[in-house]
């Protein structure tokens, strides 16, 4: 099984974003890039997101901070379809992004239009 197969990140346009089974641990900002060491639990909660660089978006919530990584786009672009967390230890965990339409009315499960 895939470590964190069941992680979701869902963000918001409003900056926010929810985090539904996201691996968590100690963040370390000054390596490159950004890298994660695990502590085995994970999240599940609100948070709020913000962009640094073209190709990296901070997510932040009570827990603490790290960033999630663009992959490589056409010709050099960066490409969103793919995002990577990197672990401390030299693993790369990637996650494919799954897209939603989501109408007005239909936000937080309510489908009744």
């Amino acid at each position: 099984m895939t470590p964190f197969q069941s992680a979701r990140l869902t963000v918001h346009e409003d900056g926010t974003a929810m985090l539904e089974d996201f691996p968590s641990g100690a963040w370390d900002g000054e390596s490159e890039p950004g890298c994660i060491d695990f502590e085995g639990e994970s999240l599940t909660g609100w948070a709020d997101w913000e962009f640094l660089s073209e190709g990296e978006l901070q997510i932040s919530s009570a827990e603490g901070a790290f960033s999630i990584y663009a992959d490589s786009g056409l010709f050099g672009s960066i490409g969103w379809g793919d995002f990577f967390l990197y672990g401390c230890d030299g693993m790369q965990f990637g996650f494919s992004v799954r897209t939603q339409v989501i109408l007005p009315g239909e936000r937080d499960g309510d489908e009744s239009g």
